[in-house]
């Protein structure tokens, strides 16, 4: 599922969604921010490794891990990201998350129309989503 604004791509987005993992044997996509519906070379993403740790991916297939962990139950992650200067923010249940809030990241060069929620690729994971938002400034817990 997803969101798909490319006529109106914004440099500066921020996006939530509430998540619950019933179970995950593998790493899983939460949210994804790009310029397209299939583009893979600006953005980002927010997910869970093999192990249950928050992740954040950048434009260039650089990963970055946090020591947080969501647990058991519903869950919401905000995920902010500035194009130009390569700011990543991330919020667990409206808590930021020291290890994925960054600056300089290689986050691409185009602007932001696209979101993606949930994985595309293979792998073994029984996740449930609710609650998406979009927009251009903090959205905070829904």
């Amino acid at each position: 599922d997803g969101w798909d604004n490319t006529g109106d791509q914004k440099s500066d987005v921020y996006a939530r969604v509430a998540f619950k993992v019933n179970s995950q044997a593998s790493g899983v996509t939460l949210i994804r921010l790009r310029d397209t519906p299939t583009g893979l070379a600006n953005g980002g993403l927010v997910g869970l490794t093999a192990g249950g740790k928050l992740q954040y991916r950048d434009a260039a297939g650089g990963s970055t891990t946090s020591t947080v962990s969501p647990g058991a139950g519903w869950h919401e992650i905000e995920l902010h990201l500035a194009v130009s200067t390569g700011v990543v923010e991330v919020w667990l249940d409206g808590v930021a998350v020291p290890d994925l809030t960054r600056s300089a990241v290689n986050n691409g060069t185009a602007a932001i129309g696209s979101m993606q929620i949930g994985d595309t690729a293979s792998g073994t994971w029984d996740v449930l989503f609710d609650d998406v938002a979009f927009g251009t400034s903090r959205l905070g817990v829904g």
